[in-house]
């Protein structure tokens, strides 16, 4: 462990039997690579570019952005959320050589549903209260085209960013079209 790194509780019991979804893992990825023959791809991204979207279950972004293997990076977090995608972003960038930045929310999102206090209360419902500092921040969205632009703003506006390419869209999950937000 790091020098000054705060040391956290944690259990070395693991359970040993595959859950069904352990279980349907190694089954598909037996399958996968069965036939697997792109273990040549570079390791940089080929097209140069990164694509933030949500990890909303609904999304493909490969077929639905039409991203083949090895084209690009995608960082998928909660709401498609440049300030959670920082780190990743940077690493995308600096050390592999990305230019562009896509960056794609999507309607019936999750983030829209509910407030930081909805959510610390939920936290603290189920895992306890003070597990969260009551200033924690969710970072959900009331407005679906303004948290595009205010996303778009802020990576425009980050220093540590080159390549300032970036544009903003969202994704319809009713439809699978994606539009661009201006």
């Amino acid at each position: 462990m790091a020098a000054g790194a705060p040391s956290v509780p944690f259990s070395t019991d693991f359970a040993t039997d595959a859950t069904e979804i352990q279980k349907n893992l190694e089954e598909k990825n037996k399958q996968y690579a069965s036939s697997f023959d792109k273990g040549h791809l570079a390791l940089p991204p080929a097209k140069k570019y990164l694509v933030v979207t949500c990890m909303d279950a609904r999304i493909d972004p490969a077929s639905a952005f039409g991203i083949d293997l090895g084209d690009a990076h995608v960082i998928r977090n909660a709401g498609g959320n440049a300030r959670d995608a920082l780190r990743s972003i940077l690493i995308s960038q600096h050390l592999l050589g990305t230019k562009e930045i896509v960056l794609v929310k999507h309607t019936g999102c999750g983030m829209l549903t509910f407030t930081n206090t909805d959510a610390l209360s939920v936290v603290a419902q189920n895992a306890g209260v003070g597990v969260l500092q009551s200033t924690y921040d969710f970072q959900p969205f009331p407005d679906l085209e303004q948290a595009v632009k205010d996303d778009v703003a802020w990576l425009n506006g980050n220093a540590a960013l080159i390549g300032k390419t970036i544009s903003g869209w969202v994704y319809e999950v009713e439809t699978g079209k994606t539009r661009r937000v201006v």
